[in-house]
């Protein structure tokens, strides 16, 4: 496959990934929310009746409180990225007039292109000269 065949399957999935990953930012974005507050929920020390479990509840209290805090971060940082992600995959039609601009750009390079204006050049000057005769 050439260039043109990736940009024209670029344009084509273009939507599609930019769909997926600003839901995957909005899904993310609620999970950081309800992680939060389960953070936030255990960030005071556990309330607890019995001297026996206060070291064991406080340790599991303590892991949990951190764990909750990692994920909150992940998530944060994995919703920003495909947000950020999402808002920059270009359109489809931004995506064709890239394809077009590469293609024209090809074709004004070549030796053709290159023949065909040096023909049009010439016989626009005949014609002028003729015109002006007149």
């Amino acid at each position: 496959m050439n260039n043109l065949s990736w940009m024209l399957y670029a344009a084509d999935v273009s939507q599609s990934v930019s769909a997926l990953l600003g839901m995957i930012a909005f899904f993310g974005f609620l999970a950081f929310v309800g992680l939060m507050v389960g953070w936030f929920s255990t960030y005071d020390q556990p309330r607890i009746f019995s001297w026996e479990d206060q070291e064991k509840k406080t340790a599991a209290h303590e892991k949990i409180h951190n764990t909750l805090g990692g994920f909150a971060k992940v998530t944060a940082l994995v919703a920003v990225v495909c947000g950020i992600t999402a808002s920059v995959i270009p359109s489809r039609n931004t995506i064709y007039a890239i394809a077009a601009s590469e293609l024209g750009e090809d074709v004004l390079k070549s030796q053709t292109a290159g023949k065909a204006l040096k023909a049009l050049d010439a016989w626009l000057d005949k014609q002028i000269g003729e015109g002006g005769e007149k």
